[in-house]
């Protein structure tokens, strides 16, 4: 009675009357064949009311109690399976972007590490998911962001190692040497922006690195390399940049 109540109830957009009986159903009832029509009657009201913290509790639930996931009677439950995953990630992300927002009105370090993590985290959940390059890339900038260097370090060259075909690749490239020179490391910091400069010499910031790169390489008295880059930045750009 309670999930054909709930289904009279959302068909009539009575949606705060109709969510407690689903869930009462799938609390108090899981095992009962109607308690997996209610689970996906539950979703499906609450992503169309936009309460997201709801969708991560209640994927949460679902993923946490596998009586729901798996195959019951004659029902094939691996829809609802997938339905948890593919929330579970989109969820995430808008977590972890708010986080992101928030840092950035507020500024201060601990919230932007606090988004790194949001993301990072994310991205361990399942590192083969669509656009998983893109939450190593958005956990690499917030923790930079943070000051928490070395995990940037990480996040950024998990990125160029997993996924050296991406554009987030090549953006983490030149991230990391940003970050290298933050930390004195100045000989990874030029050879970043060598690598850079030389695999994406067309890129407008490759202009750029390689000055920077030729900067850093005679600050450390790496004479014969900064004479090296300087040749290769007059062969390169000085016809473009006279």
């Amino acid at each position: 009675r309670r999930a054909f109540c709930g289904e009279i109830l959302a068909e009539h957009g009575r949606h705060a009357e109709a969510i407690p009986r689903y869930v009462a159903l799938i609390e108090r009832h899981p095992t009962h064949e109607t308690a997996y029509y209610a689970a996906h009657q539950l979703l499906n009201l609450l992503v169309e009311t936009g309460q997201t913290e709801q969708v991560v509790r209640w994927t949460g639930y679902f993923a946490a109690h596998p009586e729901f996931l798996t195959a019951g009677g004659d029902q094939d439950r691996g829809e609802l399976g997938r339905r948890v995953a593919e929330y579970q990630v989109i969820a995430g992300r808008e977590r972890a972007q708010g986080l992101e927002r928030e840092a950035r009105a507020r500024g201060d370090l601990a919230s932007f590490v606090a988004c790194g993590a949001a993301y990072l985290d994310l991205f361990n959940q399942n590192p083969e998911a669509s656009k998983a390059d893109e939450l190593l890339w958005n956990a690499g900038v917030c923790f930079e962001q943070g000051r928490s260097l070395s995990t940037a370090i990480e996040a950024f060259t998990e990125l160029r190692t997993r996924f050296p075909a991406s554009p987030q690749a090549a953006k983490a490239l030149a991230r990391l040497g940003a970050v290298y020179a933050q930390v004195a490391y100045y000989d990874r910091a030029a050879g970043m922006f060598e690598e850079y400069a030389k695999k994406y010499a067309a890129e407008k910031d490759a202009y750029d690195l390689m000055n920077d790169a030729v900067f850093y390489r005679k600050g450390i008295g790496d004479d014969d390399k900064a004479i090296e880059n300087t040749n290769y930045f007059i062969s390169k750009f000085a016809k473009s940049k006279p």
